[in-house]
């Protein structure tokens, strides 16, 4: 994939929280139910099967989907 200024994409170290809440927890829970036991709110619908053409045709909108997460967990 390429960035909006025509550069390669780094594909950085993933860091999944869920999984060391999961850990903590003693069962698995997803982002969405967790947002809605702690805000009220769901995930928004996603394919991430479509997140490389999103990039490629609409970046701006996996933005804002990666911004929507970010923000249900609490951390930016």
């Amino acid at each position: 994939m390429v960035d909006e200024l025509g550069r390669a994409l780094r594909v950085c170290q993933h860091y999944d929280i869920l999984k060391e809440l999961s850990l903590t927890l003693g069962f698995k829970i997803s982002l969405s139910d967790l947002a809605m036991l702690n805000l009220g709110t769901k995930k928004d619908p996603w394919d991430h099967r479509r997140n490389a053409l999103i990039w490629k045709e609409k970046p701006h909108v996996l933005r804002q989907h990666n911004r929507r997460d970010l923000d249900l967990t609490g951390f930016i």
